[in-house]
Parts: structure tokens; C-alpha cells; sequence
């Protein structure tokens, strides 16, 4: 698996492969030259990428399109009846292109100005030359950021806005004691939501590469003491137990 470790969808991908008892090897590199070597693999350069002498899957969700139909009914993300299905698909929109984008903005926001929080999650597990040349590129990688995830104050005001909207939603459907989103077992719901959450809960178990709580600036900071008070902090919390169990 072709990566960047810090991005959200791959730790999605880290998960979904877990749930089909799929092993992997991940390849993780620097921002930007991973999406080279994604072109260069996948034709695409999106990334994450699957791949193997046969495969090329780019994404948790082609991951999902693939092996959902092939995997023992026990380990299937998306459910075939209705309306759980249809719940299922509602909530990929909501979570993965939603609420993780919204996560990601607000985070690097406030990350990016701290290079020596950063330098650590960026360079974990990459090459040796990469991760040498990292701090000498990071005024660029912080320029891209910016650029890509548009980090203007009030775009990440606006993002912090929609992901309470969100996580009230789903504060809401699990207030009847429920302990998964759709059914009676973890769905790609349960795991898009907790790795779009992952980064203002860091839950035990949480695999992405991302400074410690005590690295954080202190706005970072108290937004991860709110979320962590909601009750879909316990969801969260549950859902990275299943993996670590």
C-alpha cells in the first residue's frame, strides 16, 4: 500500500484492510513524491494506492468496491438490504468526503505554523533521504497544504462549524444505546466515522502518524477536549477497540 501516512484515508485503508483479513505491506513516503510514485504505479497518482502484480485499487472505498462481494458475509462493510445499504452509502458522503476533509483542515490549520510537531509524522516510516530532506522542504509542503485544503480563517472557521453539525447528527443516532451506526455490526459507517474523527479523539489504537496530544498548540487543543466529551467519542473509542482486540 502506497501512502502518506498521516492522510486519513489511508489510515481508512489500514482499517478496511484489517476488516477483510487482507495482509499488507505499506510504503510509506513524502507528500507529493508519494503521488509521483502512485502515477508512476497506478496511473492515477491518487493515493493511497493498493497494488500488487495484478491489482490497482486507489482508495479505502475501490478497497471496498472490490473485496465487499468477495469477503465472508461476517466481514462485509456495506450492507445488501435496504435501508441499511442506502444509510451505509449516505454516510460515506457524510463522513469520508465530508467530515474528513473538514478534520483535515481544521488540523493542519493549526499544525502547520508548528514545523516541529509536524517534522516527526511527516518523515515516520519513509526513506532515509526523504525524511532528511523533509525539514528543508517543509516551507513548500506548508505552501501546498494551504493551497490544496484552502486554510483561510474563516474556510476553517466554517469547516469546525460542520463537523459539530456531524458528529451532533451521530451524537443523535447513537443516543438509544446503539453500538454500532447501521445494525447490529461494524459497517464502513462505523469506520469511516471514526477515521475521520480520529485526529481530534486520538483514540487508543490510532495508527496515522500525528503529534502527541501534549505537541499540540493550545486551540488544537481545546477542540480535542470538546469532541472528546461528546458521546460519539465512546463510538470512536469502540470502534478502534475492535482492532486492537
Amino acid at each position: 500500500m502506497l501512502t502518506f501516512g498521516p492522510m486519513i484515508d489511508s489510515e481508512l485503508s489500514r482499517f478496511v484492510l484489517w476488516r477483510y483479513r487482507l495482509p499488507y505491506r505499506e510504503d510509506r513516503h513524502i507528500f507529493g513524491w508519494v503521488s509521483l510514485l502512485a502515477f508512476l504505479r497506478g496511473g492515477t497518482g491518487q493515493i493511497p494506492l493498493i497494488h500488487d502484480d495484478e491489482l490497482r485499487l486507489t482508495g479505502p472505498r475501490a478497497i471496498v468496491d472490490h473485496f465487499d462481494p468477495l469477503c465472508d458475509s461476517s466481514c462485509m462493510l456495506i450492507p445488501g438490504a435496504e435501508p441499511l445499504r442506502s444509510q451505509v452509502e449516505a454516510d460515506w458522503n457524510s463522513f469520508n468526503l465530508e467530515l474528513a476533509v473538514y478534520v483535515a483542515r481544521v488540523a493542519y490549520f493549526h499544525l502547520l505554523p508548528h514545523q516541529d510537531a509536524l517534522i516527526g509524522p511527516f518523515t515516520e516510516g519513509i526513506p532515509r533521504w526523504e525524511a532528511k530532506l523533509t525539514p528543508k522542504l517543509y516551507p513548500a509542503l506548508r505552501g501546498l497544504f494551504t493551497l490544496l485544503l484552502r486554510l483561510k480563517q474563516n474556510v476553517v472557521a466554517d469547516s469546525l462549524m460542520q463537523i459539530t453539525h456531524i458528529v451532533d447528527s451521530v451524537d443523535r443516532r447513537i443516543a438509544d444505546g446503539r453500538r454500532f451506526l447501521c445494525g447490529d455490526r461494524p459497517t464502513l459507517s462505523d469506520l469511516s466515522f471514526a477515521t475521520a474523527l480520529g485526529p481530534f479523539l486520538l483514540p487508543p489504537g490510532y495508527t496515522a502518524p500525528i503529534p502527541a496530544y501534549q505537541q499540540m498548540p493550545d486551540e488544537l487543543k481545546r477542540i480535542i477536549d470538546s469532541f472528546r466529551q461528546r458521546p460519539s467519542s465512546a463510538l470512536v473509542t469502540r470502534i478502534y477497540a475492535l482492532r486492537a482486540g
